[in-house]
C-alpha cells in the first residue's frame, strides 16, 4: 500500500490498495476532484508488484511529478503529483506517525470505503470497540455489524481483538475467530467489510521506501505554483518572416549575373568579338541599376 495526501485546502488522505488507482473529476473516479483543470480521467496511479507506476491519461492539462511533465514515472515517498492545479502529496506513513497520538489504523480495501483510514485511538485502558452502534468508537452504521461487533485492546506491538458474539463473525487472515493477537500487515473483515491492519512493523512496499529523504521539510513542501494557463490559440495572421538582407542581394546578383551571362553569349554568337566591349558595358549597367531598384524597393535608399 501507499499512502498519498491532498494538499491546502483539501488535507484529505487516501491508500492506495486498488491494482488501478484512477483520478479525475468524473464520478467514477476512485479520487474525484472537482475541479475545472482536471479531466474527467486525468490519471491514474498502477501498482505493479509493488511498483506504483503514476501515468498521465491523455489529460487537457497534462500530469506533473515534482514540477516536470510526465507521460508515465514510478513514484515514492516525498513526491509530489500535480493533477490540474491540486498538489497531492506521496506521504511516509511510518514517519506521519512519529510524533502522533495514535500508531494504528485500519485501512478498507473494499467496497465504497475503499482506502479510507480508520485510525485507531486508545481510549480507557487502551481498549476500543467497533460495530454499528453510535456508542462505539469506530461505528459503521447501516451495516449487518452487530451493535458492538469486536474489542480492540491496544499493545505496544500487537492488538489483542475478541469478537463480542457476533453474528456474522470476525475474521482474521480469512479464519474464522473468537479471539486473536493482530500484528501489522493483518487482514482484519467484519462482515462484508474488509481492512487491512497498519501499525508498528508493517512493511511498506520498496517504491515508498526508495526516495531519498528530502533536505529539508521546507524543502519537501515548498509551494509551486499551480496555475493552470489554457494554450493560446495561432492567429490566422502571422507577421512576415524578415530575410536576411545580405542572403536576398547574392540571390538578385547570381540570378543577374545568370541572366547577363547567358544573353552575353547570345549576342556574341550574333555580333562576334567586336561588339563584346559594347555588350558588357550595356549590362553592366543593367547590374546597377537591379541593385539600386532593389534597395529602392526595401526602403534601403
Amino acid at each position: 500500500m501507499l499512502k498519498i495526501q491532498l494538499k491546502h485546502p483539501f488535507e484529505a488522505s487516501h491508500w492506495l490498495v486498488e491494482k488501478n488507482f484512477t483520478i479525475g473529476s468524473a464520478p467514477e473516479n476512485n479520487l474525484v476532484l472537482n475541479d475545472p483543470s482536471v479531466s474527467p480521467v486525468h490519471a491514474k496511479i498502477t501498482n505493479q508488484r509493488g511498483a506504483f507506476l503514476l501515468s498521465d491519461c491523455d489529460s487537457k492539462y497534462g500530469s506533473f511529478l515534482n514540477e516536470e511533465k510526465i507521460s508515465q514515472v514510478q513514484i515514492g515517498r516525498y513526491d509530489v503529483i500535480r493533477i490540474g492545479n491540486i498538489d497531492i502529496e506521496v506521504v511516509d506513513p511510518l514517519r506521519e506517525r512519529e510524533n502522533s497520538a495514535y500508531q494504528w489504523s485500519l485501512v478498507s480495501t473494499n467496497g465504497t470505503m475503499t482506502g479510507q483510514e480508520f485510525r485507531i485511538r486508545p481510549q480507557k485502558e487502551n481498549k476500543i470497540k467497533i460495530g454499528r452502534g453510535r456508542q462505539c468508537d469506530i461505528s459503521f452504521p447501516g451495516t449487518q455489524l452487530a451493535k458492538e461487533h469486536v474489542e480492540l485492546n491496544i499493545k505496544e506491538e500487537s492488538i489483542e481483538l475478541i469478537d463480542l458474539d457476533s453474528a456474522t463473525g470476525t475474521f482474521v487472515n480469512n479464519e474464522r475467530i473468537k479471539q486473536a493477537t493482530l500484528k501489522a500487515g493483518d487482514m482484519l473483515r467484519l462482515d462484508i467489510h474488509n481492512f487491512r491492519i497498519f501499525g508498528p512493523g508493517y512493511e511498506m512496499p520498496r517504491s515508498a521506501t526508495v526516495s531519498p529523504p528530502p533536505k529539508s521539510e521546507e524543502a519537501a513542501r515548498r509551494p509551486r505554483p499551480a496555475t493552470v494557463e489554457t494554450p493560446i490559440e495561432n492567429s490566422n495572421s502571422e507577421e512576415p518572416e524578415e530575410k536576411d538582407l545580405s542572403a536576398s542581394l547574392d540571390e538578385v546578383d547570381e540570378g543577374i549575373a545568370i541572366a547577363i551571362e547567358s544573353e552575353f553569349e547570345k549576342k556574341n554568337k550574333q555580333t562576334g568579338p567586336k561588339t563584346t566591349s559594347i555588350v558588357a558595358g550595356v549590362f553592366a549597367v543593367l547590374i546597377v541599376i537591379g541593385i539600386v531598384f532593389y534597395l529602392s524597393s526595401k526602403g534601403l535608399i
